[in-house]
């Protein structure tokens, strides 16, 4: 019997996806899994080089870019495994990352209603980078912001990744780049709400499978490297994308007349951070902040209409 089901989604990331695929295959050892890929219509031949390296790979090819949830949805539908681990295509498993986990939700995902569990996340360079947060989209995650992200810095917290070096529970959201999921508990909620196109789309799982009584769990001897934004480059579209679905995940869980608030206090982190880079001198990062400041402004208003 499958213990975990992998479903990864592809979108132009070729390269990346053959090289998430190896490591898989290279680190995971002791337990039967399977590797769902769908592919949301990439047009760089990321299926065809799947098939032919990797023939083990279950393949689903979609007739247009649905999103990130919606492929992961239709990757769930056809998981055989008892967990679902949905690992991004910009990852590379350090160690049996896969074990791990699986392991510790063999343990505890009845015992002490865990929902999902995550890994450790690291960059390229081998530095921590965020692998959950302990907090749901809040005033108070504004205000962390508006101060440079203050309570990230305070490692005894574990705010935003395992520095502790054991398991920790608790009522927040995993990163949606290496997240494993109970899935009779994903197929509960119906999996992702296939309103958000990318971006939020975890956070919204999440807060509607805590919103049931689970908790979430990380797992800091699961190691995983995260090139995090390789698989979807920086650019005006992605900004909009992700202003967004913050306000789309804004209107579904939070009450109107609390938006403004959000909005009111990131518009004062951007007039911050333009002030500092201009009285820094540093154009570049001057130019993003106010394109930041345009766009989050115009989403925002059409988010009121």
């Amino acid at each position: 019997m499958v213990k975990v089901s992998v479903i990864l989604v592809s979108y132009n990331t070729r390269e990346l996806t053959l090289n998430a695929i190896k490591s898989i295959h290279e680190k995971t050892k002791n337990i039967l899994y399977e590797i769902i890929l769908v592919d949301n219509d990439s047009c760089d031949n990321t299926l065809e080089q799947v098939e032919k390296e990797f023939q083990d790979v279950i393949c689903i090819r979609n007739d247009k870019n649905y999103g990130f949830g919606y492929a992961n949805n239709i990757g769930a539908k056809k998981a055989k495994g008892e967990y679902i681990f949905l690992l991004n295509t910009d990852t590379v498993l350090i160690n049996n990352a896969i074990k791990i986990l699986s392991d510790y939700l063999d343990t505890y995902a009845v015992k002490d209603n865990i929902v999902a569990v995550c890994g450790n996340l690291y960059d390229q360079c081998n530095n921590p980078t965020t692998s959950y947060s302990k907090l749901f989209p809040s005033i108070a995650l504004e205000i962390n912001t508006l101060f440079f992200n203050f309570m990230h810095h305070l490692k005894s917290k574990n705010f935003h990744f395992n520095f502790s070096n054991k398991p920790i529970q608790f009522k927040g959201s995993l990163s949606g780049a290496d997240s494993m999921l109970v899935k009779r508990h994903f197929d509960s909620v119906n999996g992702f709400d296939q309103d958000f196109f990318l971006y939020y789309e975890e956070t919204d799982l999440f807060y509607r499978l805590i919103a049931k009584g689970l908790l979430v769990a990380s797992v800091p001897q699961a190691k995983i490297v995260h090139l995090e934004g390789a698989s979807e480059q920086l650019k005006e579209k992605t900004l909009i994308r992700s202003f967004t679905s913050k306000y789309l995940y804004l209107k579904k869980h939070k009450p109107n007349y609390i938006h403004a608030f959000y909005h009111y206090i990131y518009q004062a982190t951007l007039f911050s951070r333009i002030i500092l880079f201009r009285v820094l001198g540093n154009n570049e990062k001057l130019q993003y902040w106010k394109l930041l400041e345009k766009i989050e402004n115009q989403v925002y208003l059409e988010s009121k209409q």
